[in-house]
């Protein structure tokens, strides 16, 4: 059975063409639609405080880090984090966390689990 599913994310990974997985690229998307709530106020090149419809974060690009810890804990920036990113004229794709790319899932996936004899050998 494990066999069998790394060989389908071996598979499915090769049809990919994006820098960033297809799952995490739906969560950036979304993500980034939520921006629009955002109001961004820059304090230096790095540091920017958003504020939202019931909150506000401060954002520190160069850590790539946010007050609301989503960011920090998911690797992947949060809207308080794209309005920051947007507000330098960058992609967010660009500060996914590396884990996340395509070419660090094949590695994950790149070595075969070899089959085992029976009982009886």
């Amino acid at each position: 059975m494990l066999m069998a599913r790394l060989q389908v994310n071996r598979d499915s990974a090769e049809e990919w063409d994006s820098v960033i997985c297809p799952r995490i690229m739906e969560t950036l998307k979304k993500n980034m639609k939520q921006v629009t709530e955002c109001i961004h106020m820059k304090s230096d090149d790095w540091h920017f405080q958003i504020m939202g419809p019931y909150d506000q974060h401060t954002v520190d690009i160069s850590q790539k880090s946010c007050s609301c810890r989503r960011w920090d804990l998911t690797g992947i920036p949060y809207r308080h984090a794209i309005s920051a990113i947007w507000c330098r004229n960058e992609d967010p794709e660009s500060y996914v966390h590396h884990h996340y790319n395509v070419k660090a899932y094949k590695r994950a996936y790149a070595h075969p689990i070899f089959g085992i004899m029976g009982l009886e050998f």
